[in-house]
């Protein structure tokens, strides 16, 4: 009975080993999924933010195109064909504005115009001429409250 009952422990040792053996088998396998998951992650995480930082940057340009036409008469269908008329007879550029966007209230109405970067130049260097005539030309609307 003694006999029997060593010969069952050794055999449930044994057992015991084998199940600690497939579980640490078992713990490295997910050890190193994690790992690889976390690894992903970290890949993705720095994808995203390499895009955040491409888009941002993106936009950044596209407003820097912009400029502000305050003082301006605009009525409320003022389009881009009607900026880059008064453009060209105000200030002597042609200008191809992309786009124009009216903000503001009736006595304070302003024009964002968006442009190709040489073309804002060309306009920023000869806004000077409207000077007596109290339309103004800023790059942005912070220039304007400076």
């Amino acid at each position: 009975m003694m006999k029997q009952l060593m010969e069952e422990m050794k055999q449930l040792r044994e057992e015991n080993r084998g199940a600690k053996k497939e579980l640490q088998t078992i713990n490295g396998i997910l050890e190193r999924e994690r790992e690889e998951w976390k690894e992903k992650e970290r890949s993705f995480e720095e994808r995203i933010n390499n895009l955040e930082k491409k888009l941002e940057k993106k936009e950044r340009q596209k407003r820097r195109n912009n400029f502000i036409i305050t003082g301006m008469e605009i009525r409320e269908k003022t389009d881009a064909k009607e900026v880059e008329e008064f453009l060209k007879n105000e200030i002597e550029v042609e200008v191809k504005v992309l786009e124009t966007i009216i903000t503001g209230k009736e006595e304070s109405k302003k024009i964002l115009a968006k442009t190709l970067w040489e073309e804002k130049q060309e306009v920023m260097t000869n806004k000077n001429k409207l000077r007596r005539k109290r339309i103004y030309i800023d790059s942005t609307v912070h220039e304007q409250k400076i």
